[in-house]
């Protein structure tokens, strides 16, 4: 069989296609790794950026309500906000919603040992709505539409029944305050005892020093009462007694 020769021209295309090929596959590959990597950055970032806000939100979710009870706490304590003024009331509890507009704050109330129930919520529609529960509504509890002035407008709802102190977070606030109670009774009966026994010392103390006084001004005093033939209690009186001049 005669051998076919391949022909110059031939072997330069196949050599240009594999060399074609090669190139591609290398710039392909460069080109993926790249955007592999670049992915891998970006979805790092974006989990990262991702568990932040997650974070953030559920902080906010947590700390949020306990950091308005406990502001709005001390402003109610310390009589800046009079509960039995009803417009300052009712502005105040408004004004506790207007101020945290986040949807994770559903309402804002305070309740009474008296079963009395006031604060402020929103509605389905994201509107603020004031809430009243006394002897006025028959311990029912109220939802009054706000008006310009921040007050309790038209009556929207209805909502029956309702005595705060039955609550859970009533007894568990109740239970606390009942604690803290005591433990301020027991603390102030401690330092009382403390106080008391610290004086007691102090009186022993002045009465040891006293006797070791009179001891040695016994033992001083002796020399003189053998002396004169005195008797040394007797001079010992006489020289612990007052002059007219003191007395």
């Amino acid at each position: 069989m005669e051998k076919k020769n391949i022909s110059i021209k031939t072997i330069i295309i196949i050599m240009f296609i594999i060399l074609m090929v090669v190139i591609f596959s290398l710039i392909g590959y460069i080109v993926y790794s790249n955007w592999l990597s670049s992915m891998n950055q970006i979805l790092t970032i974006m989990v990262k950026d991702l568990n932040d806000e997650i974070y953030h939100q559920v902080d906010t979710f947590i700390h949020l309500p306990e950091h308005i009870n406990q502001v709005n706490k001390s402003i109610i304590e310390n009589g800046i906000v009079d509960l039995r003024n009803v417009v300052e009331r009712e502005r105040f509890f408004v004004g506790v919603l207007e101020n945290h507009s986040s949807k994770s704050i559903y309402s804002f109330s305070y309740g009474t040992e008296q079963g009395e129930y006031y604060g402020a919520r929103r509605n389905a529609n994201n509107a603020i709505e004031i809430m009243r529960n006394d002897a006025g509504t028959n311990g029912h509890s109220w939802y009054y539409s706000v008006t310009e002035a921040k007050t309790a407008g038209e009556r929207a709802v209805d909502a029956g029944k309702f005595d705060p102190r039955t609550r859970d977070w009533y007894k568990a606030a109740k239970e606390e305050k009942e604690y803290r109670d005591k433990a301020l009774e027991a603390e102030k009966s401690y330092r009382e005892q403390k106080m008391n026994q610290d004086l007691n010392l102090a009186t022993l103390n002045i009465l040891a020093r006293k006797n070791e006084e009179l001891i040695s001004r016994r033992e001083n005093l002796i020399p003189l009462a053998n002396k004169y033939g005195i008797d040394v209690n007797k001079l010992c009186l006489l020289y612990t007694s007052p002059s007219p001049r003191d007395s």
